[in-house]
């Protein structure tokens, strides 16, 4: 992900999940992801989303309930499309980024195995390609994680022409996972 290929785009982003209990990293996410599309790709930082009402404290991060109200468990693709729309009304852009936000571990997920899925994993192929290719990712790494690993493992090897599509900031050096 970088400034070519962002071209100044207006921004959203969308950390997906429970966050039981949500905490200021969560939201500290945030801010640096802003801080990296705003320094590096010259975007404009619309607004971040996420599930729980831990961001009474943010002028720009909201909190939305559609994810949660789902009956059950809801895959991040869903959640990302939904927005997408619902953002699209908003605010009336096609040219508008939706753009998933997550730490490393859900990146190390994305090989996770999972018996009761069709295709025997926990994300679809399908799904991964969709996200990478029509919304990006941006991944805040953790300690414990490796997403700059697993980015490159061949279990992901169907991924390899859009993982620009990717960037992963680390303390405050951003990586390139293809390195």
């Amino acid at each position: 992900m970088n400034a070519k290929s962002l071209g100044g785009s207006r921004v959203v982003l969308l950390l997906c999940g429970s966050f039981n209990p949500p905490t200021f990293l969560h939201l500290r996410m945030f801010e640096r992801a802003r801080d990296f599309l705003q320094q590096n790709c010259n975007c404009r930082v619309l607004e971040g989303l996420m599930s729980p009402l831990a961001t009474e404290s943010s002028d720009w991060i909201r909190a939305d309930g559609w994810e949660s109200a789902q009956p059950g468990w809801t895959r991040t693709l869903e959640v990302l499309r939904h927005h997408r729309q619902e953002l699209r009304r908003k605010y009336s852009d096609e040219q508008l980024r939706l753009i998933m936000l997550c730490g490393g571990d859900t990146v190390d997920s994305f090989v996770r195995e999972e018996p009761c899925s069709p295709d025997g994993r926990l994300w679809q192929v399908s799904h991964l390609q969709e996200i990478f290719e029509q919304f990006g990712l941006i991944v805040i790494q953790r300690a414990g994680a490796n997403a700059r690993d697993t980015l490159s493992s061949p279990d992901l090897q169907f991924l390899q022409q859009l993982i620009a599509n990717a960037a992963i900031i680390e303390d405050i050096r951003v990586f390139s996972p293809t390195m």
